[in-house]
């Protein structure tokens, strides 16, 4: 789904547009440190086509006021909303994968097996013997 949007200026810039520096993209201001382009010569679809490939920064642009009022930019929702790192897809790909083997309880063979009893172990072996510390741990045994 695509949605409009129209350009505004809500803070325009004061500074003299022929006291800036000229460059290849518009000219550069000493104020503000930025370029700012020249979108005065550009048609409607170069100057979508510009904020589309541009998304992610911040743009500075001389436009007439005619085109503040008639140009209707349509940006494609898949430029505005951000993607799914693919580094945390593949940890959370690889955690699923590894996660369900981690629980299987199979033997070398691959065979199935239940498992029938559960042995307590203590793993601390204290002093005295009012201060023990309860611990459970589940441990296969094989039938003989």
């Amino acid at each position: 789904m695509e949605r409009n949007y129209k350009i505004s200026i809500p803070e325009p810039c004061f500074e003299d547009w022929n006291k800036m520096t000229p460059n290849e993209n518009g000219r550069f201001c000493l104020s503000c440190s930025k370029t700012v382009v020249d979108f005065t010569s550009m048609l409607p679809e170069e100057i979508q086509h510009y904020f589309t490939q541009n998304k992610n920064e911040g743009v500075c642009g001389r436009f007439k006021n005619s085109q503040l009022e008639t140009i209707t930019i349509q940006i494609p929702s898949r430029v505005l909303h951000t993607q799914t790192q693919y580094h945390k897809m593949f940890l959370l790909a690889l955690f699923i994968a590894m996660g369900t083997t981690l629980f299987s309880c199979s033997d070398k063979d691959g065979n199935k097996n239940r498992i029938d009893k559960v042995e307590i172990v203590n793993t601390e072996k204290n002093q005295d013997e009012n201060k023990t510390v309860p611990a459970c741990y589940g441990h296969q045994f094989e039938p003989k």
